[in-house]
């Protein structure tokens, strides 16, 4: 848990520009890195619902006859 915490204090740190706060940065490699893990989990996502849908509709095929 103490690392999750010191984790996010030294991205704070970093995305406010550290001790003096004039270089605020955006494109920090934690944030594109998150980005990227939605973009991946939301594929993911998409054709695991896709895979369901299939198997209810073939399912419910099955349960007509």
């Amino acid at each position: 848990m103490s690392l999750v915490l010191v984790s996010r204090a030294l991205w704070f740190f970093r995305k406010t520009g550290g001790i003096r706060g004039l270089d605020a940065t955006d494109n920090l490699f934690e944030d594109r890195l998150i980005g990227g893990a939605k973009y991946v989990g939301g594929k993911i996502g998409e054709k695991a619902v896709a895979a369901h849908d299939k198997a209810d509709a073939a399912n419910a095929v099955e349960t007509e006859r």
